[in-house]
């Protein structure tokens, strides 16, 4: 029964990182995480929950809970956009508390070298941000938002690969 339940983990875990690829390519693009790909990841993930033990997935859907409470805040600030914050809490499920800070940093690492991308002349290689995008004060006191989304998918895919190894 485990190899069944390992090949399931490994479809999970390809498909959410596939799903984490396609998130940081549309916030890239678009400034948007379509709903359907954190929707795609939580999903993947409680397929796989059940080879994991009890414990183990109520501890990872407690840490989302708890990312996506915290990500509310953020976003009701306006310090990250709506997309930002599912992508990070369904990411989080993946994220096994052994592997949470090195996933934060990794995250924020990344983050920090796209907001200075951002802040550089390499930022003209990004589309425009979309004109209702920045009518709306949905991107906060910046003129040019950042896409989060890319510094969200590389810590996803961190964590994943290191799932995998364990």
């Amino acid at each position: 029964m485990t190899a069944f339940f390992d090949t399931l983990r490994l479809i999970a875990m390809l498909l959410s990182a596939g799903a984490l690829l396609a998130a940081a390519f549309c916030d890239v693009r678009s400034y948007q995480i379509p709903n359907r790909l954190p929707a795609i990841i939580a999903l993947s993930f409680l397929a796989a929950a059940p080879g994991t033990g009890a414990a183990s997935a109520v501890a990872a859907i407690a840490t989302a809970g708890g990312v996506f409470a915290i990500g509310v805040v953020l976003f009701v600030q306006r310090c990250l956009g709506g997309g930002d914050v599912k992508l990070l809490a369904a990411t989080a499920l993946w994220v096994p508390p052994a592997l949470f800070a090195p996933f934060t940093l990794v995250t924020a690492a990344v983050g920090a070298a796209l907001g200075l991308v951002m802040l550089s002349p390499l930022r003209r290689w990004l589309p425009p941000a979309p004109e209702e995008l920045l009518s709306s004060g949905v991107a906060g006191s910046l003129r040019q938002p950042m896409p989060f989304g890319v510094a969200i998918a590389a810590g996803g895919l961190f964590a994943l690969a290191a799932r995998l190894n364990a």
